[in-house]
């Protein structure tokens, strides 16, 4: 994946928690094995809201929630939650800071 001007982005970790959750890290890595919960990023530099539109329906996970939200405004954080809401079958939802799932 690459930045701008072919420099490439650093290595993504993702990891699954407990067999059951997905914490991607800044990738859109699809993991080989039934996932409960996937955090998906919702901003990145080298990254569209269709790529973590198609993530999410790749994992299938029966949740799904943002993470890497601090760069956007209100607007763009409920454009892309229109998005993911509309666009996946994953109850996606959004959770802010202090909200629990």
């Amino acid at each position: 994946m690459l930045i701008h001007g072919g420099e490439p982005a650093c290595a993504n970790l993702g990891y699954v928690l407990d067999g059951a959750v997905h914490h991607s890290g800044d990738a859109l890595h699809v993991p080989d094995r039934a996932i409960e919960a996937l955090l998906v990023p919702v901003q990145g530099s080298w990254m569209k809201t269709a790529e973590a539109i198609d993530c999410v329906n790749a994992v299938t996970p029966q949740r799904a929630f943002a993470m890497h939200d601090a760069l956007l405004n209100e607007r763009g954080l409920s454009s892309f939650n229109g998005w993911l809401a509309e666009e996946t079958d994953s109850g996606y939802r959004y959770l802010g800071p202090g909200d629990s799932a």
